[in-house]
């Protein structure tokens, strides 16, 4: 179900899509997060403040009323109810590839996190100020106050990897060498060029989407948002790690365990952008030292979720 016009929160009236072009395109994909959802949406209601702001949710195939409830509760979202989970890329290609066009910014975000007010203006006006940015995110933080490191990083190289195994970067956090995957030695309170941020809050230029066109539906699930910025890159484009604004992020607070299946997915998918995106540039004994020491890592992790007590609801970042 997808609606054909936007209404604003308290706004009492209505605007036809097609007869302007909106500030800002959220894409919520939601699987299983109703109650999440829920505060996500209360959360960017009161965030929009004078701009122009178009909001679809595509729930994939939830079984806790998830999209029951956003139809009930926010009849300003646009609805995309999927039978089937399609994974995260192609849920958010099916908002994207009718809609991008409409609108001079497109935020990916999560449904497990809070907006406050003022972050849509202050990221929309970073944009502004930075034409050469095609991507931004801003300041993630998670609800124990700490940094959600997925909000910059680095390439994904061999050594950044390497270093990550070894837990190198979290023994030397400050280190320009060894903190290369989570960029820990960069001041998170300042705006700096990055490599990646997360799909989580993802801020992303249309022009920009344009030139590198839609997701890559061959991830399921994590490391498409890399992906993009990696292919942004690739073409001139800008990302910017921007604490201009701070947001919340639930990441995994509901328990300590994590699913198989999000342990299986990252791993492959952090080796199907590694193969796509950073392998060409290194020999094939390189990369078979790479793909063996992630799966080495991914049997760990396993091994290692084993022993922890409770499963977690998989989260998407």
């Amino acid at each position: 179900m997808t609606e054909t016009c936007r209404q604003k929160p308290d706004s009492g009236r209505q605007v036809s899509l097609r007869a302007q072009i909106n500030d800002l395109l959220v894409v919520i994909v939601n699987w299983n997060t109703a109650q999440l959802l829920e505060r996500c949406l209360t959360s960017l209601a009161g965030a929009f403040d004078d701009l122009s702001v178009r909001t679809v949710v595509v729930d994939n195939a939830s079984t806790d009323g998830s999209a029951e409830m956003a139809a009930r509760k926010f009849p300003w979202v646009e609805l995309i109810h999927n039978q089937d989970n399609v994974g995260y890329a192609r849920a958010n290609n099916q908002a994207l590839l009718p809609n991008a066009d409409d609108a001079s910014y497109i935020l990916l975000l999560n449904p497990d996190t809070e907006v406050p007010v003022g972050t849509l203006r202050a990221m929309i006006d970073f944009m502004e100020s930075h034409p050469e940015a095609g991507i931004a995110g801003c300041r993630v933080v998670r609800p124990d106050g700490q940094l959600d490191w997925a909000c910059k990083r680095g390439y994904l190289k061999p050594s950044a990897l390497f270093y990550r195994a070894l837990r190198l970067d979290r023994m030397f956090p400050n280190s320009r060498r060894f903190a290369t995957y989570s960029l820990t030695y960069l001041d998170d309170n300042h705006v700096h060029e990055v490599t990646t941020v997360a799909g989580a809050f993802m801020m992303i230029r249309r022009e920009c989407l344009a030139a590198t066109g839609l997701l890559d539906e061959s991830y399921f699930m994590y490391s498409e948002d890399t992906d993009l910025c990696y292919r942004a890159k690739a073409l001139g484009w800008k990302v910017f790690y921007a604490p201009v604004s701070t947001i919340l992020h639930h990441k995994g607070v509901s328990t300590s365990k994590l699913s198989y299946t999000m342990i299986r997915h990252w791993y492959g998918s952090t080796w199907k952008l590694y193969r796509k995106q950073i392998g060409p540039k290194y020999s094939a004994m390189v990369n078979a030292l790479v793909w063996s020491g992630l799966w080495t890592m991914c049997a760990i992790s396993l091994t290692t979720n084993l022993l922890r007590p409770t499963k977690r609801v998989p989260s998407r970042k």
